[in-house]
């Protein structure tokens, strides 16, 4: 255990016995005060550790108006002739390596700082010594060299490659952005772009970089889902602002309706037969063929409608469009169509809801589900359902119908 009574005291007698008195300015002054605060914090700090060592090249340097930084701008020459060459002595493999750690702007900030002048003096305007309390990872006068010389050059062939991959990546970003079509091509002539820019000609964008390159942000051949016109991309922020809005209000209303009479309710057109559109054949063919039982199966076949409340679960019965090529079901089909309490079913032609269904769906599932109670229904803005006047019947109902492109982000 450290006394710190005892190290002022034996500092004391140091101080006593090896510095004379005559040689010093007996004045107060306010150096002394602040001296004496560095050494108290570094004599706490050791009390308040658990370990601590000495390193006797560090030193406390301090900045003031005093002398002390003339003197020390005339001594950084004779500092810089005492410097020992043996230190300069590093692993050439071990040097290429810290080289990593280091970045373009770090190592212009350093150069800059070692060959800053003193516009009075003509000379360097900071010692070897001041440069490493600043820049404590330069450990060594030769990292000064390679840093000229890989700035000169652009930076090392690592960051080049890490230039290369930003820029192509926020490229790729802009323009997914816009929902602009992406290919390996784009990627490479992005790359190459940069490449020229930086002065690295030896970079190829070459077909494995473009691999490793998408490995690294995640990105993939992806089929696309849905096709959007300009119009659209420009009226994103129109969408966005319709969608915020609607939200807004929907909060506002939601304090006054139960969860589970807040209602939504959507249609999900269905294929009897379901199949990919995508599947592994041999290069160069000139169609690629898949079989399935039958092509008209595979088109929209019918249509499920359920009501889902604000807690999550379905509301009255399932209603289902079934797909009859007569537009209605015969005696036969319907005495040998299976019987479910919770399925309301009809037919179309198409499989697909009309105006008329809607209506037919409204009073027999809709209308005896929500009653007399205090309902607020949310519908997308598919003009078959919106007309108010389907829902005269429900007194206490309010309908709110989705803004149009918005739904996804309701």
């Amino acid at each position: 255990m450290i006394n710190p009574h005892r190290v002022a005291e034996l500092l004391s007698n140091l101080v006593s016995e090896r510095l004379s008195l005559h040689d010093h300015d007996t004045a107060d002054s306010t150096r002394d005060e602040e001296v004496a605060k560095h050494l108290y914090d570094h004599v706490e700090s050791i009390l308040e550790s658990t370990h601590y060592s000495f390193e006797t090249e560090h030193t406390i340097d301090f900045n003031d108006n005093s002398n002390t930084k003339q003197f020390e701008v005339e001594k950084i020459n004779n500092d810089d002739e005492q410097f020992e060459e043996a230190s300069m002595k590093v692993d050439e493999d071990q040097q290429h390596n810290l080289f990593h750690q280091f970045s373009i702007p770090y190592m212009k900030k350093a150069v800059d700082f070692y060959d800053a002048v003193n516009a009075k003096t003509g000379k360097k305007q900071h010692s070897w010594k001041s440069f490493q309390h600043r820049f404590q990872m330069v450990k060594n006068r030769k990292y000064i060299e390679r840093f000229h010389k890989y700035l000169e050059s652009g930076g090392t062939k690592q960051q080049k490659l890490d230039e290369i991959d930003q820029y192509t990546y926020e490229k790729f970003v802009k323009t997914r952005a816009e929902f602009l079509f992406v290919h390996d091509i784009h990627l490479k002539r992005w790359a190459l772009q940069k490449a020229r820019e930086i002065n690295d000609n030896t970079f190829k964008a070459s077909n494995n970089w473009v691999l490793q390159f998408k490995r690294r942000h995640a990105l993939c051949s992806r089929k696309v889902t849905k096709l959007i016109t300009q119009r659209e991309v420009l009226d994103a922020d129109t969408i966005d602002n319709s969608a915020n809005n609607f939200i807004s209000k929907i909060k506002n209303l939601l304090p006054h309706y139960r969860q589970s009479n807040v209602l939504n309710t959507d249609q999900s057109g269905l294929e009897i037969e379901m199949v990919g559109n995508r599947t592994l054949s041999f290069k160069g063919e000139k169609a690629t063929f898949g079989k399935v039982r039958s092509v008209y199966n595979t088109s929209h076949s019918y249509t499920v409608q359920l009501i889902i409340s604000l807690m999550g679960q379905p509301i009255g019965t399932c209603y289902l469009c079934l797909k009859e090529k007569n537009d209605y079901m015969s005696d036969n089909i319907k005495k040998n169509l299976f019987q479910a309490s919770n399925v309301t079913v009809t037919c179309s032609k198409s499989g697909k809801l009309s105006s008329s269904l809607v209506e037919y769906g409204i009073q027999n599932v809709l209308e005896p589900t929500v009653g007399n109670e205090k309902v607020l229904l949310l519908l997308d803005s598919w003009g078959g359902q919106t007309d108010e006047q389907l829902y005269s019947k429900m007194k206490h109902l309010r309908l709110e119908i989705i803004p149009k492109k918005t739904t996804a982000m309701i």
